[in-house]
């Protein structure tokens, strides 16, 4: 067991304006923290220093861990990377998070500009990792309006979060055995 949490994952968006109203719309989370920046150039391996950012901090059922970071390039913009992306792949990531009502989640998802929902609701079931029998799901991915995706679950036989709640991260790597040891050595 490492003594390191996961505070935070940063989204480096085109729109942080229009991220953090699909934070508050379709998943009910509250903006923690809105400030506009120069950058030291020191911390991200992006832009350079004197770089003016906007950052959110969105928040959900957890106050302290699990939060996401909403970070866009204001003056000078980054490049566009183009048209965005409706497929995964090396290097893409996958927010994996609980819902409490996953219907009106899903239909929030569908009425915001831009977002897509890429495999709607459906049942299913898989071992309870501690061993506690099967568990069964209503299961639903998405992607934002910036390409970010998202798997969702409502547990029919175990207790569902108050709030969307982001319960991992998925990170899709070349090499699992050596991202394995990254973080456990």
């Amino acid at each position: 067991m490492s003594d390191t949490i996961l505070k935070r994952t940063t989204l480096i968006v085109r729109d942080a304006a229009t991220q953090k109203k699909f934070y508050e719309d379709v998943f009910g989370w509250t903006c923690s923290y809105d400030a506009q920046m120069e950058l030291s150039g020191g911390i991200l391996p992006c832009g350079k220093p004197g770089d003016r950012v906007q950052l959110y901090m969105m928040e959900g059922a957890d106050k302290e861990i699990g939060k996401i970071g909403i970070l866009e390039w204001l003056d000078p913009k980054l490049p566009d990377p183009g048209p965005v992306p409706h497929r995964l792949g090396i290097g893409d990531v996958v927010l994996v998070a609980d819902v409490p009502d996953m219907e009106s989640l899903v239909a929030k998802a569908e009425a915001f500009p831009g977002a897509r929902v890429y495999s709607p609701p459906n049942d299913g079931t898989f071992p309870d990792p501690r061993g506690d029998g099967m568990i069964e799901y209503c299961s639903a991915t998405l992607f934002d309006s910036e390409g970010f995706f998202y798997e969702l679950y409502y547990r029919y036989n175990r207790p569902n979060p108050e709030q969307f709640l982001l319960r991992r991260t998925t990170c899709i790597g070349r090499d699992v055995d050596r991202t394995l040891d990254f973080f456990t050595n």
